[in-house]
């Protein structure tokens, strides 16, 4: 989609005129943004990158739309800008995301205490000033109550909103239908292996490519599916056995639902949900 206020390079037509071209212009530049040569918070025009790229100023407007989709630029005010991903800005922004479909999820359930800022900090892969501002807004939201150096989720509901499913769905209802089941839960060791990568892709700031982002996505999302099946096997232990696995599960599934703008924001989500996912097969090898 166009900016609200951007205009086609004078003389351009609404393609340009050789496809291969366009191909082309796209995956140099976004080789550009994964190499770092274009750095966070740069403007982007379509003249100033043909000058740059030796492509013509049409191809490169469509590769800017094809990027802006894709998440990997920002389309903002008429213009287009590379994303600044580690930004205190967009750590807090992101960081308030997960917290609150957590909450919402019952991940951390009404009066229950939330763990330290340094604990958040690890698991969100987010500073902690920029934690800090997270938390904050939720209790300027009343998501959160705060007390000393701690926060806590309101014992009873601050403001009306929708009725919480009674269990997260890790445990369907019954009659309703079920994945197919497997024969067991993923190695804790693999998928504690799968998020030291994550983590150090990110702490690292290793670009992915969109494919590369989009195929590690569907690879996470099976293997929460897999920890799901096996964490809802366990229904009938004990409330303490149970609980936590529960709400290791509700947080993972939470983080894998909350919709994410950018590349970068969806690279950060991939890397906090491996840290996640790792937890739950820990609380499932300590359930057995």
């Amino acid at each position: 989609m166009t900016p609200p206020s951007a205009t086609v390079p004078a003389g351009t037509r609404s393609r340009p005129r050789f496809e291969g071209q366009y191909t082309d212009a796209v995956a140099e530049l976004e080789r550009l943004l994964q190499t770092g040569n274009l750095l966070p918070g740069r403007g982007l025009d379509p003249s100033g990158l043909a000058h740059l790229t030796g492509y013509t100023s049409t191809a490169m407007y469509y590769a800017l739309q094809q990027l802006a989709s894709r998440g990997a630029v920002e389309a903002a005010g008429g213009r287009w800008i590379v994303p600044d991903e580690r930004s205190a800005q967009a750590s807090a922004r992101r960081a308030y995301k997960v917290l609150e479909a957590m909450i919402q999820q019952h991940a951390f359930p009404p009066g229950s205490v939330l763990p330290p800022t340094s604990d958040l900090s690890f698991t969100l892969l987010t500073g902690r000033r920029a934690m800090a501002t997270a938390l904050d807004d939720l209790v300027r939201h009343s998501t959160l109550d705060r007390a000393a150096t701690r926060y806590a989720v309101p014992a009873e509901p601050s403001h009306p909103g929708p009725t919480p499913r009674p269990e997260p769905a890790a445990f369907p209802a019954r009659g309703r239908p079920r994945l197919p089941e497997v024969s067991k839960g993923p190695d804790r060791l693999a998928v504690r292996h799968l998020r030291d990568t994550a983590r150090a892709q990110w702490e690292t700031a290793e670009r992915l490519p969109h494919s590369a982002l989009a195929q590690r996505e569907t690879l996470q999302h099976d293997l929460l599916r897999r920890l799901t099946l096996a964490a809802g096997r366990l229904e009938g232990q004990p409330v303490s056995i149970l609980g936590p696995v529960r709400a290791a599960c509700s947080r993972a599934q939470a983080a894998a639902g909350t919709p994410m703008a950018t590349l970068g924001d969806r690279h950060w989500r991939y890397a906090v949900l491996a840290t996640l996912l790792a937890d739950l097969a820990d609380e499932l090898t300590r359930s057995t």
